[in-house]
């Protein structure tokens, strides 16, 4: 996910002094090139973002992430307008953006083969190593609850 958003970011911010020069053919290719990594990517999002919060938030989460999806996408038609101050600084808005996120991206906790968050208090420690100690997979991919002196996360 984090490559995807940095290799279009840097698609975009390429462009940059590209567009000064006039070579077309090669703006073109990165435009589509960027296109179709963001395109791949919003479906992912939608799954990574599940996957992220817990059962009893996670309808919460993906909506709002939509929300806000939808609301930049009503930004989106006046960023040309920013042109007016430098003819650059909507390819340097519209590409910096995805390389900040996708740096952000590299500090979420990795998803595969762990047990997903259920609560809020397991939301807190995922990712940690405490979290990984209380939750252990079995060999037929089921997981089952590891206490320690008697207590463990759903209590």
């Amino acid at each position: 996910m984090s490559a995807y958003l940095i290799a279009n970011g840097c698609c975009v911010l390429i462009m940059v002094p590209l567009l000064s020069r006039g070579v077309p053919g090669v703006i073109s290719a990165l435009a589509f090139i960027g296109s179709v990594l963001i395109n791949n990517l919003w479906p992912l999002t939608y799954s990574f973002t599940a996957e992220l919060n817990p059962t009893e938030a996670r309808n919460i989460a993906v909506g709002s992430g939509s929300s806000f999806g939808r609301m930049c996408g009503l930004v989106a038609p006046y960023m040309p307008l920013l042109s007016v101050y430098w003819y650059g600084l909507p390819y340097l808005v519209l590409g910096s953006v995805p390389v900040i996120v996708g740096l952000l991206c590299f500090l979420l906790p990795e998803t595969k083969g762990r047990r997903l968050p259920d609560t809020l208090k397991d939301a807190e420690l995922f990712g940690t190593e405490q979290y990984d100690n209380m939750y252990q997979a079995t060999t037929n991919d089921e997981f089952k609850v590891l206490t320690t002196n008697n207590t463990s996360l759903e209590e």
